[in-house]
């Protein structure tokens, strides 16, 4: 489980860092820009998937890679078969289901630039997106 306390973020495994808005300041109506890419699957996609619905919030990139549902283990036969069935998909605030991926409101296909953020197609597109908000 993760908390905001004291101004820090802290993880069930003690993990902490420090955020640089104090406790209590409203973020709920901050603009939100969240980018996606073919890289964004599993964990990612389900972190994505818990701003869709949200005002202020746009998602720019690419479709992500498709890993929104969850298996689980079953054991048909004892110590010898075993089958893993996907069971679930995620959902969103508003119920809606994300059976494949996630599509962005914006597309900016490639661009990527890991290593200099300054020159990321992605990012130009989100600092464009907040600047208009």
């Amino acid at each position: 489980m993760v908390r905001i306390r004291d101004g820090v973020v802290r993880s069930g495994d003690g993990g902490h860092i420090g955020v640089s808005w104090r406790v209590g300041t409203k973020i709920m109506n901050a603009p939100v820009v969240v980018l996606t890419g073919h890289g964004t699957a599993g964990a990612g996609e389900c972190l994505a998937i818990a701003f869709k619905g949200r005002k202020r919030t746009w998602f720019i990139g690419e479709p992500t890679g498709g890993n929104t549902t969850a298996n689980a283990g079953h054991r048909i036969v004892d110590g010898q078969v075993n089958i893993a069935i996907a069971e679930t998909m995620a959902v969103d605030r508003d119920h809606q289901c994300y059976p494949k991926n996630l599509v962005p409101d914006e597309w900016v296909p490639g661009g990527d630039a890991f290593t200099d953020l300054t020159i990321d197609k992605k990012i130009q597109a989100a600092v464009i997106r907040l600047g208009k908000n």
